[in-house]
Formats: C-alpha cells, structure tokens, sequence
C-alpha cells in the first residue's frame, strides 16, 4: 500500500527585508501513513495524549520539535518574523 501524507508543518522565519537581509529560515516535518500505522499500533488499548511511562508517539514527538523551532525563530535579537503552516490531510 502506498504511503500517504497525513499531515505537515512548515516552520519559515527570517528577518524583514530592507532591515540587514538574511537568508530566510525554513523547516518541514512530515507525518505519513506508516507513522500513523506505527502510533496507532504503540498506543493501541491505551487513552490517547502523552502518557508519562512511555515515549512520545511520532506526531507528538514532531510537534515538540517544531514548537521548538518557532521559539527559536520567535527571538527578536535573530529574527523579526515567524509563520506556522499546518496542513492535516
């Protein structure tokens, strides 16, 4: 079976231009079927959401990623802009 896009997120950041241009900063996570599959599979019985016995699923472990990464994008002494895009499909 193919694998199939199940979510995104795309983190951009960067500094406004006309105000000492730099590169922009850009970071995407995926979250495919297979991941889904493997979740499912690690939480199965369980109630859903973050238990403290056991590790993060994929899909939490991803979101703490990006969230780490817009705090960074989010320093105002680096950056002056950030945006987040999440795409659930």
């Amino acid at each position: 079976m193919p694998v199939a896009l199940k979510a995104s997120w795309t983190v951009r950041g960067g500094l406004i231009p006309g105000s000492n241009v730099q590169p922009e900063l850009t970071r995407q996570w995926i979250y495919t079927s297979d991941d889904y599959a493997i979740d499912s599979e690690a939480t199965r019985g369980e109630t859903p959401g973050p238990h403290p016995e056991k590790p993060p699923t994929r899909f939490e472990t991803r979101r703490i990623e990006a969230a780490a990464y817009w705090a960074e994008l989010n320093d105002p002494r680096q950056h002056n802009w950030a945006e987040l895009v999440f795409i659930w499909y």
